[in-house]
Parts: structure tokens; sequence; C-alpha cells
């Protein structure tokens, strides 16, 4: 494995979680509006695509996971692509837990219980899924339904919706972990309330958010984003535009010049 400067390999890894029909396919979607991420693959297993009719966009559409690791070998060799999507990894979930319940591999007393089993071999899974694509020198843009937990300490917390631990496992899988949410904000102009969409980063204790990033650029980073988009995300990380080098694709001398 070649040796590498942090500068050097640094690619975001992004998850995004929140309630259903908040817009997380349209934000992660708009990665491929910016020079930066721009083309994406967006990977759906959701099938909630409809909010990007019109969108020029390149969507691969996943029933199995024969289709995510036919995915994964294009995405292993040369490509055109600066940034990935998943959507959404609590959906495959959910199609990892009942692939058990098809699998016929064993008896069970209740044909259409989940087991204990089951709960383990779909963590596994999940934990390779993520991994393997995380690991891939791409941005990754993932997106997760959210759900209400109760934590022993905080009370009611907002967290991914994934089965059992792997709620909070998962937030150590992403350097940022963001939840978006609609909200209503006073116009200064009209003195009325508008409905936007915010993005919470940090520092808001009831949901479950996380940044990794250099220390040096920690306090120039906001708590929140009013309606975000790729691009002031990427910005707000301090993440420079592109050198001419793209993503899977070695540079030819004559490219590089």
């Amino acid at each position: 494995m070649p040796i590498t400067k942090p500068e050097s390999n640094r690619f975001l890894k992004c998850l995004v979680h929140a309630p259903s029909g908040a817009g997380k396919t349209r934000l992660i979607a708009t990665a491929n509006d910016d020079e930066r991420t721009s083309p994406m693959l967006l990977i759906d297993y959701e099938g909630g695509t409809q909010s990007l009719v019109g969108r020029d966009i390149d969507i691969e559409r996943i029933r199995s996971w024969e289709d995510y690791n036919r995915v994964y070998t294009m995405l292993s060799g040369e490509h055109q692509y600066k940034s990935i999507g998943l959507d959404s990894i609590s959906e495959t979930h959910t199609f990892a837990l009942l692939a058990q319940l098809v699998a016929g591999d064993r008896k069970r007393t209740i044909p259409d219980l989940l087991e204990q089993g089951d709960y383990g071999i779909a963590l596994v899974q999940m934990r390779r899924l993520l991994r393997t694509f995380r690991d891939l020198p791409v941005h990754v843009f993932c997106t997760a339904t959210s759900k209400s937990d109760i934590d022993p300490r905080e009370g009611t917390v907002i967290k991914p919706a994934l089965a059992g631990a792997f709620a909070d496992e998962v937030m150590g899988i992403f350097d940022v972990v963001a939840y978006l949410a609609l909200s209503d904000i006073p116009n200064p102009e009209t003195n009325e309330n508008e409905t936007h969409r915010v993005m919470v980063l940090k520092n808001y204790a009831k949901f479950r958010t996380k940044i990794r990033i250099p220390q040096e650029l920690d306090a120039e980073v906001p708590d929140e984003i009013i309606d975000p988009t790729v691009t002031s995300l990427m910005d707000v990380l301090h993440f420079p535009m592109p050198s001419k080098a793209v993503a899977g694709k070695k540079l030819t001398k004559k490219e590089g010049e």
C-alpha cells in the first residue's frame, strides 16, 4: 500500500439521516452540481428517486446483494465518478434482515419471525457493505431514516434508523453524520415564519451528529446549514476545488499538463 499524507487522500464520507420526506435524496443528489463531487452515481435501494425527475444524474437500482457486488466491482476499476450515493442504508438493513427469512438455511419455530441470529448476520453484512464502499477513493454520501430512541443519560435522542446497536456503531464509520429536518425560520423582512431545510452538524445534544475534521478547522464549521446542498457542506468543511485529477482514473502525461 502506498504511503500518503492526510491532506492528499481526503474524501468526504458522509451520512445524512432524517425523517421520511425531509429531502435526503434530493440533498445528496446535489453532489452532481458541484465540480468537486460531479459526476455522481446514485445507488438506489430505497426506490425514492421520483424527487429527482428532470435531473441529469446516473442511477443504479439495487435489489440484491449481487447488484451491490456488481456496482462495487465496477467502481473498483476505472470509472468517471467522483462521488457515490447510497440511498438508503436503512432500507438496505431492512432488506438484509428480511433476506434471512427466505434464506432457508435453518428451521424456524415461527416462519416469519426474525431470530437473534438473523440480526447478527445482517449486522456483519451491513458492516462489510458500508466499510467496503466507504473505502473507495471517491466522496461517499449515504442516507438513512431517523428514529427516536431512549438514552439512559439524555432521554429521547434522534439517531439513524438501524437495528439494535448498529444505530450507534454506524457513527464511527463516517467522517460526517448530519441530521436533516424541516424547520420554521422567521423571515426578517416579512416577520413571518418560512419553512426551510436545516442540516444539523454539531452541538445539538438530542440529535446524533458528528464531524471528523482537522482540529484547527473545527471552530470555523457552523452548527447548522440552512437550505443545505453538497456544495455548501463541502464549503463549510473546507474542501478545496479539485485539481485535474479524476477519481477512478489515472491521468496521462498529456492530460496532466
